[in-house]
């Protein structure tokens, strides 16, 4: 259905500065032993990025911002300039393995590109985008893991915040995994920015946005959209949670135990 809704806007996009935008934690492929309660067939790399691409080709989506991509030159950036997209990728620091990118349709012009160096030896990704002779920034993050690490993601955030504020004034588009739920500090300290920031949720965040098994069923909200300058014409969650078993995710039909965001925003 999306997809076939996109195909019918196709003519009237440009017109109206409408973006599509995805945010969408695919799990990277060394983490995905980590689910005893799920098929050990589903989780193999082979059945998985048949999956990721299959659910990318749907959404069809103008802007992909991915996280734990550790297959990024040997799988998504063949497959996805194979369906008309541009990208770059940053590895999300020393200690890890896999990293973040940003994919955009070839009918967008990539400007500037940023990494920004966050506390604890990670790293972050922006470009300065040109959508019709419209320009927006797009950063792609990843916060630290460490559950007990609220201080750094702040301090990460706070990062991500300076970095912003010296740039030109345009519109901002930020997507990640924050690893921070709405009560946490970190949260609270993008929500309460100085440049502007607002989710596309209007701060009234999803119930869960990783949901996955390990002795007991964990969900908790850790993906975000936030933007600055656009208009939200509306957001949505993939997979259904009511599709979504007691054994959490990923699932046959849907290949990580992160849900995807996707939202339609205009300039």
């Amino acid at each position: 259905m999306i997809q076939l809704f996109y195909r019918s806007l196709s003519d009237i996009q440009s017109k109206k500065k409408i973006l599509s935008v995805l945010q969408w934690n695919t799990l990277s492929d060394k983490l995905s032993n980590r689910f005893p309660a799920v098929n050990p067939d589903l989780l193999k790399w082979e059945h998985r990025r048949q999956k990721i691409i299959q659910k990318l080709k749907n959404f069809s989506s103008d802007i992909l911002c991915l996280q734990e991509i550790d297959h990024y030159h040997d799988f998504f950036k063949l497959e996805l300039e194979n369906l008309g997209f541009y990208g770059i990728y940053q590895q999300r620091g020393k200690m890890y393995h896999d990293g973040c990118c940003i994919f955009y349709k070839n009918n967008i012009k990539n400007l500037e590109r940023y990494k920004i160096n966050f506390p604890e030896h990670q790293n972050a990704i922006g470009v300065l985008l040109d959508f019709n002779n419209i320009l927006f920034y797009v950063f792609s993050i990843h916060l630290n893991p460490n559950i007990n690490n609220d201080h750094i993601r702040k301090h990460q955030i706070e990062t991500l915040i300076n970095y912003i504020s010296i740039l030109k004034p345009y519109p901002v588009l930020i997507c990640g995994d924050f690893n921070n739920d709405p009560s946490s500090i970190a949260y609270k300290t993008i929500y309460n920015n100085s440049i502007g920031l607002k989710s596309i949720f209007l701060n009234n965040e999803p119930e869960f946005t990783t949901i996955k098994f390990n002795k007991t069923l964990h969900k908790k909200t850790v993906d975000y959209i936030w933007i600055r300058d656009f208009k939200v014409i509306s957001s949505e969650l993939f997979p259904n949670k009511n599709t979504i078993s007691e054994t959490g995710l990923p699932n046959e039909d849907f290949p990580s135990d992160h849900l995807a965001l996707y939202a339609m925003i205009s300039i």
